[in-house]
């Protein structure tokens, strides 16, 4: 028996392999979606294709056919080709057909009489040693663990993770599965290989499935009341309610626009005055003077022309100028 490895390294090439109770070796055309499609002839010596999931593909193939071997036995069984026709038995025939033209038929499943192969009950890991992450396909079933059971991946991401959901799930109603289980492609591997590794000496022993009926999950369940804000449809009667009343918000909110506007203008004139006032007394203690009404005495000297103006208070003299021409008076100047 070849290994899942072994297929999936040779796939591009077209090998041939030799199957279990099949006369002529079998073309690999393509290895797609888990399943493997080849070609190969009959015991009458017909073309035919067949289509396998992989799991039974590696079961039924038992070795790699070298391109020499092949020619000479191309050779040696077109001769006997006539003698073989003879013997064709249609109840050991390895190829089951379909409705289908005469000159291609569709395979749905490869038989060995010694060692009947079946598609759905087998699960991929019964005839690995180890499962790497380049083996990994959707719909494909692996053994997780006695626990779990058989499982089936349902998706693979280009992340690296798949989805997968046990066959006794899957065997629920729609309804009433769990939401698949996400894993990373090589934890998954890691999971069936360590399950492998556990049974490798050990006899299987595999129970059926535990199914839980509709009503036992219900038994199960409970249900709370709550609310929560979500997304409702508006009728045509909310729509109009809510139209007035934005209306009526525009409206008000235009009103304090213009009288915010008015009160603003005759705050500002008041800001004006104190700023001014402000400004004022800033002055003041900054040069720690300012002018007051204060008694002085205006000295004339006529005779020397000049005018002296003198604080009463302190007796300082205020100024000192000439007598302006308005207020020169002849008479005095006669004294």
């Amino acid at each position: 028996m070849i290994t899942m490895k072994e297929l999936l390294a040779n796939k591009d090439s077209k090998p041939q392999y030799k199957m279990e109770d099949v006369k002529y070796p079998v073309t690999v055309e393509s290895v797609v979606g888990g399943n493997v499609m080849f070609s190969g002839y009959d015991y009458q010596g017909k073309a035919k294709n067949g289509k396998l999931k992989v799991v039974d593909f590696i079961k039924a193939a038992s070795k790699l056919v070298d391109v020499d071997t092949k020619n000479q036995e191309n050779v040696e069984e077109s001769q006997d080709l006539n003698d073989s026709v003879n013997d064709f038995d249609a109840e050991t025939t390895v190829f089951e057909q379909e409705q289908a033209p005469e000159s291609t038929f569709s395979v749905s499943t490869c038989v060995s009489p010694a060692s009947p192969v079946s598609v759905d009950s087998s699960p991929v890991s019964d005839g690995q040693k180890e499962v790497t992450v380049d083996m990994l396909d959707v719909g494909q079933r692996f053994i997780l663990s006695d626990v779990v059971g058989e499982v089936e991946i349902l998706k693979i991401t280009k992340g690296g993770k798949l989805s997968y959901l046990s066959v006794a799930e899957l065997s629920l109603d729609p309804k009433d599965r769990p939401d698949p289980i996400m894993l990373k492609k090589e934890e998954f591997c890691t999971a069936i290989n360590t399950y492998l590794s556990g049974k490798k000496n050990a006899p299987e022993t595999k129970e059926a499935p535990v199914i839980k009926a509709k009503k036992e999950i219900e038994a199960e369940l409970t249900i709370k009341k709550s609310s929560d804000k979500l997304q409702v449809d508006l009728t045509p009667a909310e729509i109009l309610a809510y139209y007035q009343k934005m209306s009526a918000l525009v409206a008000d909110m235009q009103a304090k626009e213009r009288e915010k506007k008015a009160f603003t203008s005759q705050i500002g004139g008041e800001i004006k005055e104190l700023d001014a006032e402000i400004g004022t007394l800033a002055g003041k203690v900054n040069s720690k003077k300012e002018f007051r009404e204060v008694p002085v005495a205006i000295e004339y000297h006529w005779k020397k022309n000049k005018r002296i103006t003198i604080r009463l208070d302190t007796g300082a003299i205020v100024s000192e100028t000439a007598i302006p021409k308005s207020e020169l008076q002849n008479t005095f100047i006669g004294e």
